[in-house]
């Protein structure tokens, strides 16, 4: 009678490892530092900025706390919650809890978004590596900032946009 029990509990535990969800490994409290790099500073007029972030499964299924510190002069704490719309698509949403929900792709071991806002084109990352979680931001005019190429086949019409600042965090898991 104990081989059925033992097949009985080893397939509940296959199941259960098999609906992990990939955002599972990012869950909980992260440390470290946010660069904030402008073009045409110096690295000594680069702004860094402590950060604290919070990784958390919700009471709800598929629902990630979200919660970042910026622990500078002037401290700002964003809660936001991930939402998994399509796991197996690596489809979710980040939403800011006011109206703004950001759709986000999970590639890989990063999560990435792109959108435009006040005129300004972002792309977010987010990469999990071990015990480090990188995130950058990157940030220009939503304005063309030049077009080259022919129009044709050969040369396809490239259309550019200039990249003002890049924040880049690097955060390590506390224990």
């Amino acid at each position: 009678m104990k081989a059925p029990l033992f097949l009985a509990l080893s397939f509940g535990w296959m199941i259960q490892a098999a609906a992990q969800s990939p955002i599972q490994p990012w869950e909980g409290r992260w440390q470290g530092t946010m660069r904030v790099e402008m073009a045409g500073k110096s690295e000594e007029q680069f702004i860094k900025v402590p950060v604290e972030m919070h990784i958390a499964q919700t009471d709800t299924p598929g629902v990630w706390l979200w919660l970042t510190q910026y622990k500078g002069s002037m401290p700002v704490e964003k809660k936001y919650y991930l939402k998994a719309k399509d796991e197996s698509k690596g489809v979710y949403e980040t939403d800011e809890g006011n109206g703004i929900v950001l759709p986000m792709t999970l590639i890989g071991k990063s999560l990435y978004s792109r959108f435009e806002v006040m005129d300004n084109l972002l792309s977010t990352c987010y990469t999990l590596d071990g015990d480090t979680l990188y995130f950058e931001v990157i940030s220009g005019s939503a304005k063309p900032g030049s077009t080259s190429g022919k129009g044709n086949d050969e040369s396809p019409e490239v259309v550019s946009y200039p990249i003002q600042q890049v924040q880049r965090s690097v955060l390590t898991k506390l224990r």
